[in-house]
């Protein structure tokens, strides 16, 4: 089969599908699996409930300066996206990431 031949015979097997499945990504519309939508979003508010007590009390120790207001949001989103269920592993590296660069900008290439 010549690649003119195949690229003719791809384009009649597009032709032939149903709409409904010409979707390239799988988007998953509900919670984590074994999670329902509603279990989902409550746990995710409940965590970052949690990380933004913690965050606070870093500052009052002093961990977190006070004007250091883009590490506290940092830091919340990460502990957010650790604590809460599900999530992309893609995303949780980028928020080590986003972590790192901003308070260890020389380490920040190693994640």
């Amino acid at each position: 089969m010549t690649p003119e031949e195949r690229s003719a015979y791809a384009k009649k097997l597009a032709a032939m599908r149903r709409p409904e499945n010409m979707r390239r990504a799988y988007k998953r519309t509900r919670g984590p699996k074994g999670w329902s939508a509603e279990d989902a979003a409550a746990a995710k508010v409940a965590a970052r409930l949690a990380a933004e007590r913690l965050v606070e009390r870093l500052i009052a120790n002093g961990t977190i300066p006070r004007s250091d207001i883009d590490g506290a949001n940092a830091t919340v989103a990460a502990l957010t996206l650790l604590a809460a269920p599900g999530g992309a592993k893609a995303d949780k590296l980028a928020a080590a990431r986003k972590l790192l660069r901003h308070y260890h900008a020389d380490l920040a290439g190693m994640v």
